[in-house]
């Protein structure tokens, strides 16, 4: 009896004429991702930067109502490059990241990988001992948690060994354009960090100033300190 769930090799040829036309590039990520060379910058980073070179103006996301150009991103991503430096996170550092799919994603994401961070993308669906194992297996550095996963994050940040200030918390929102609020007890912390729109991986030259507000969420807190705002840049 034929199992139909077997690739055959007739199958394989008859595919093989649309495969052709993208061997190269196919190659080309094979190499890089399993490159040994440890003075060569490879890796989503420059890759990323060399996207935004080649169609600075060219929409690189689209979610919902949003529209985000390679340039636009890139700004975004090197404010939060900048910040996760300012407060200690290097090359191989791991960030976990509890955010579900939306833009922020994608931007802390790519901020880890211009430092050389490893990304750590926790499941957004586990909670209690199983949320916590997953974190505590990766060790992270920092932490950064979407307001939807705030919930179940909170219940297990005390299991969390990180200092108060290395909890970062996103809104529920579109943070590119709008900060927001969150339903916790937080402080804002305003701190200025030179963004270079030009950015260059491990070469983060100072171009110009910028304001980034971040937030990170105490053991306690006066009750006229209780708001809370995500990461985000203020032009």
């Amino acid at each position: 009896m034929a199992n139909h769930n077997v690739i055959t090799g007739r199958q394989l040829i008859k595919k093989m004429p649309a495969v052709v036309p993208v061997l190269p590039k196919l190659i080309k990520g094979i190499m890089i991702a399993n490159s040994r060379n440890k003075e060569k910058n490879v890796g989503l980073g420059i890759c990323f930067e060399r996207a935004v070179a080649r169609n600075p103006s060219g929409l690189a996301l689209k979610y919902q109502d949003v529209e985000i150009s390679y340039s636009q991103l890139n700004d975004w991503v090197n404010k939060i490059a900048h910040y996760f430096m300012s407060i200690g996170i290097q090359k191989s550092d791991c960030v976990g990241i509890m955010i579900e799919n939306r833009p922020e994603l994608l931007a802390t994401v790519l901020a880890c990988s211009k430092i050389g961070a490893v990304s750590a993308m926790i499941n957004t669906s586990q909670k209690g001992k199983v949320l916590t194992h997953s974190i505590t297996l990766v060790s992270p550095k920092l932490m950064i948690v979407g307001e939807e996963c705030l919930a179940s994050y909170e219940n297990i940040r005390e299991k969390i060994d990180l200092p108060d200030n290395m909890h970062l918390y996103f809104a529920d929102l579109n943070t590119l354009s709008d900060k927001g609020s969150c339903r916790v007890i937080g402080l804002i912390w305003q701190a200025n960090h030179t963004i270079n729109r030009g950015i260059t991986l491990n070469k983060l030259s100072k171009s110009f100033q910028k304001t980034l507000a971040f937030i990170f969420i105490p053991q306690a807190l006066p009750a006229s300190l209780k708001r809370l705002y995500s990461i985000t840049a203020v032009s």
